[in-house]
Parts: C-alpha cells; sequence; structure tokens
C-alpha cells in the first residue's frame, strides 16, 4: 500500500509536528508539505532525516521568513500537489493540509488539530493582532470569508475525520457539520521527570505567536509579591524540548505548568503536569484533558487517548461519513 502525508507548513517544532512525526513511524509514507524549511536538527526530530516534497510557495521570494503572507495562495497550492498513485492519504492539519485534492477510490483520513483559528474562531483577534485596519483590514477579511467556504467544501470530502481532542470535535461539529472520532495526541510524560530539592518557580511552554497570549503570563505574573516574571528565561529553535525538560526538572517543586489561551488539545500543559499543578485558561482542550486525566485517578469512567493509530484505519472505513 502506498501511503502519503501532508502537513501544513514545516517550520518549527512544536505539538503538531510531534503527530506528523508519530503517523511517520507507523505508516512510512512519502510526506508532502506546503513549505519545508526545518532546521537539520528540527529535520532530523520531526521527519527522521528525511525532506518534504513542497509546493510552488518554497520558491517565492522572502518565503523563508514570510511564507505565511502568501496565506490567499495557500489553498492554490496544497490541492497541486500530485498524490495520485496512492492508495490512503493521511492530512495532519491545522489549516489547509486537509484540503489536498485526492482521487476516486483515494482513503483519505485526516487529522485536524483545529479548524483554521484565524478564519473560524480567531478571526476578529487576527486581524487586530497583525494591525490590519481600514482597507487592509477589509481585505483580509474577505480573503478569510473565501478561506471558510472553500475549507468547508474541501473537509466535506474527507473520508473520515479525527480529532485531538474534544473541544476540537465540538469545533468540526460546529464549522463543518460532521462527526469526528477522538484520537488524543502522543504525550510523552516519562520525559518530563520530577528533580530533587525545593522551588519556586513557574514555567510555561509555548510557541511564541500572539494567539498564545504569553504577554497576559508575563502581566499576571509581574503583578505578584516576589514576582517570578523578573527572572525570565525562553528557548527558541530546535532543540527546546531537551533544554525545557531539564529546567522542569530543576523547577519540580512547589512548581506549575501555566498556559493562557484555550488550547485545542494542550498536549504541552499535559506533558508538563507532572509538577505539582496546572494553573492555564479553563476553557479548551486542556480543561477536558485534565478532568478527564482527573476522572481516572479517581476511578471514575473517562475516554483513553494514545499513541498508536493503526487500528484506527479498518474503522473509519472507506467511504464519506454521511
Amino acid at each position: 500500500m502506498r501511503i502519503a502525508l501532508v502537513h501544513d507548513w514545516l517550520a518549527v517544532q512544536g505539538g503538531a509536528e510531534r503527530v506528523t512525526r508519530e503517523l511517520i513511524d507507523l505508516f512510512d509514507p512519502d510526506v508532502f508539505a506546503l513549505v519545508d524549511f526545518l532546521s537539520p536538527e528540527a529535520r532530523q526530530e520531526v521527519l527522521g532525516g528525511r525532506h518534504a516534497r513542497t509546493t510552488f510557495i518554497q520558491h517565492l521570494p522572502f518565503a523563508r521568513t514570510h511564507f505565511r503572507s502568501y496565506l490567499p495562495l495557500f489553498p492554490m497550492a496544497i490541492e497541486r500537489l500530485d498524490l495520485r498513485g496512492y492508495d490512503l492519504v493521511l492530512s495532519a492539519s491545522y489549516a489547509v493540509a486537509k484540503g489536498v485534492r485526492t482521487q476516486p477510490g483515494q482513503v483519505h483520513l485526516s487529522y485536524i488539530h483545529t479548524p483554521m483559528r484565524y478564519a473560524w474562531v480567531m478571526e476578529d483577534e487576527y486581524v487586530r493582532d497583525h494591525g490590519m485596519h481600514g482597507l487592509k483590514g477589509f481585505v483580509l477579511r474577505r480573503v478569510l470569508q473565501r478561506l471558510r467556504r472553500w475549507d468547508r467544501d474541501h473537509t466535506s470530502r474527507i473520508t473520515c475525520l479525527l480529532a485531538n481532542s474534544h473541544n476540537t470535535a465540538d469545533r468540526i461539529r460546529t464549522c463543518y457539520g460532521r462527526e469526528s472520532r477522538v484520537v488524543h495526541p502522543p504525550v510523552d510524560v516519562d520525559r518530563f521527570t520530577p528533580g530533587p530539592g525545593p522551588r519556586g518557580h513557574y514555567l510555561a511552554v509555548s510557541r511564541l505567536v500572539p494567539y498564545k497570549r504569553v504577554d497576559r503570563i508575563i502581566d499576571a505574573f509581574s503583578g505578584l509579591p516576589r514576582s517570578p516574571a523578573g527572572h525570565l528565561r525562553g528557548w527558541s529553535g530546535a532543540g527546546t524540548v531537551d533544554a525545557i525538560a531539564s529546567t522542569q526538572r530543576a523547577v519540580r517543586r512547589r512548581s506549575a505548568a501555566h498556559g493562557a489561551r484555550a488550547a485545542d488539545a494542550g498536549s504541552a500543559r499535559v506533558d508538563r503536569r507532572r509538577p505539582r499543578g496546572l494553573r492555564a485558561y479553563a476553557a479548551g482542550g486542556q480543561r477536558l484533558r485534565h478532568s478527564r486525566a482527573r476522572a481516572r485517578r479517581r476511578g471514575l469512567p473517562g475516554d483513553g487517548g494514545g499513541r498508536r493509530y493503526g487500528p484506527l484505519l479498518p474503522r473509519c472505513g472507506s467511504r464519506a461519513d454521511p
């Protein structure tokens, strides 16, 4: 069986890329993406050293640092990927990867991290955070309106939808009018182990993008007595997981993982929930996953996540959902 895996774009390491690596390990597919600008270290971590087959956006001016500026071209680019000859198409999508064009007889299984946030659930914030007012804001809203129509139309053609959390499944139901099966993303709790000795620190782990609202965490802590915001440390680029794991062990005692935004699945905070607690915005994936973990600890029924996706294939079948 020939298998293709489509990821939105490959530029950094994060939770979505960890899912893609898991799918690569399970299915050994050919990988496709809008662009592939991973560093050598991240490429080894995410793709096992291989390169993704990319679209024309890879070669446009300034694409390495500003590929997101070509947002209006994303649907056209993803549809131009040639997946003829593949029996199974997998997509891991938080944007347009699930809109890839498939052929009659092909099975398309899409793992959705979230419907496009900026098009469906965060349009006003997206426009405001990017300073798009007046005519620019009007044009951007028209682009997002077209993206929503395109996204809904193409999602209706997918054979089977998987969601990374019940929060995302609710969004899929609202945005696309379809049901999905929840399969939680891989969580490597063994990598984040306790460290000895008392500490009085706090840890926030996030991509530094506007909607994650790291600034709110800093503002909140800067107003506390003996503010920990006066001693900040940050990481960026490849190799950050090991650095974070090392620091998490150092702040083990009297520490907590923090999040200021409703997450789709909240896997980073679940990874690091082995500190003393989780302090996060009480909504989204982190709330659902935390409450279900607490229910399992109390011996109550709870749905399980896991690292293995293979058994889902026969359950999804080869026909589109009704």
